[in-house]
């Protein structure tokens, strides 16, 4: 799970990159940079998906024993550490899948000729906000992972 986890957010970096890049530095991508963008959103999408299935089976699994001391039966809050961490963890992947799925779904919108010049142009910036609020939110969640390293 983890090299799924690091190949999405290595490709998350590169559309990050591209795409917000391109808008910030000409206001627009095309060319090599929009290859580039090209080449990086199907291992984005497909390890969104595998995130979400693998989190949903998680989900539904009992407490797992990373949340207990040692010699504590499982189910058991870590005493002395705050449960801010797993608990805002989990909304954040959540809202980082509802996000990747408006990016992606908004493009592939927009690459359809049946809304009109002003329908595609809606559904490119629905593609840029749930972009930048993707970004907003996987920093927050790289955040929280940090903190929790650190406090381990």
């Amino acid at each position: 799970m983890r090299a799924i986890a690091g190949v999405t957010a290595l490709a998350s970096l590169g559309l990050a990159v591209t795409g917000l890049g391109g808008w910030l530095v000409s206001g627009r991508m095309g060319g090599w940079l929009l290859l580039a963008h090209l080449v990086a959103a199907p291992f984005f999408s497909i390890g969104l998906m595998l995130i979400g299935i693998a989190g949903g089976a998680r989900d539904r699994s009992p407490p797992a024993a990373e949340f207990t001391r040692e010699g504590e039966p499982p189910g058991e809050p870590r005493l002395g550490r705050s449960l801010a961490l797993p608990s805002l963890a989990l909304p954040l992947i959540w809202l980082m899948l509802a996000l990747g799925l408006g990016v992606m779904v908004s493009i592939l919108t927009a690459m359809l000729p049946i809304l009109g010049y002003a329908g595609q142009q809606t559904a490119y910036a629905v593609h840029r906000y749930c972009a930048i609020g993707f970004v907003v939110v996987a920093l927050a969640f790289g955040g929280t992972q940090l903190l929790k390293v650190r406090r381990t």
